[in-house]
C-alpha cells in the first residue's frame, strides 16, 4: 500500500532530510491519538474548542487552507451554535432514555409496540427539514428556482388568456345573440 503517507524508502529519506521526520511520523505527531486508517473513515468535532484548534492548526501559506480557514471564520458562530444545540439534544435524549429504562412498563409488551419504537428511532432523521435554506432562499437547494417568463412568453400567455369574443367600441360583444 503506497501513497502520500506510505512513500517508498528513497522518498522517505528525502522527506526526512528536508523536514527532519518522515511522513508517518509527522502524521502521528499532528493527528495524535485520533488518527484515521484510510479515506473511508471519518470523524467530527464536538466542541467549539476543537473547532478553534482546527482553525489554529490550518496553515495560512497554503491557498486551499487559507480559503478553508476564511470559511471557518465566517461560519464559526453558526457552527458553534449548532454544536451546542446538538450536544443539548443528545444530553436530553440520553436523560429521556434513562428515565424510560427506570420506569416499570405497565401491561404486556407486544412485538408490534417494540417494532414501532425501533422504526421511529431509525427514521428520526427523516423528520429533518432544511429550514435554514428555506428561510434564506425561500426554496430548497434541490429545487430549481422558478423561471421568469420572457417578454414573448408573457405576451403569448396574455394573448391566450384574452377573451375569444371580439368587443366593439361600446364594450359590448360583436356576436349575434
Amino acid at each position: 500500500r503506497e501513497g502520500f503517507i506510505d512513500l517508498p524508502k528513497d522518498l522517505q529519506a528525502v522527506y526526512r532530510a528536508h523536514w527532519g521526520m518522515t511522513v508517518p511520523e509527522r502524521r502521528e505527531q499532528e493527528e495524535g491519538l485520533t488518527s484515521l486508517a484510510n479515506a473511508h473513515e471519518w470523524g467530527f468535532y464536538e466542541t467549539p474548542d476543537e473547532l478553534d484548534s482546527l482553525i489554529g492548526w490550518l496553515d495560512d501559506r497554503g491557498e486551499r487552507e487559507k480559503k478553508l480557514r476564511r470559511e471557518f471564520f465566517e461560519w464559526r458562530e453558526k457552527i458553534t451554535t449548532y454544536m451546542r444545540a446538538y450536544k443539548s439534544y443528545n444530553d436530553n435524549e440520553a436523560a429521556r432514555r434513562l428515565e424510560a429504562e427506570e420506569e416499570p412498563k405497565k401491561g404486556i409488551a407486544t412485538r408490534r409496540q417494540t417494532q414501532e419504537s425501533e422504526i421511529t428511532a431509525k427514521e428520526r432523521c427523516m423528520d429533518w427539514r432544511n429550514t435554514m435554506v428555506m428561510d434564506e432562499q425561500k426554496r430548497l437547494h434541490s429545487v430549481n428556482p422558478v423561471k421568469k417568463p420572457t417578454r414573448k412568453e408573457a405576451a403569448a400567455a396574455a394573448k391566450a388568456a384574452a377573451p375569444s369574443v371580439m368587443i366593439g367600441r361600446s364594450g359590448k360583444p360583436l356576436t349575434r345573440q
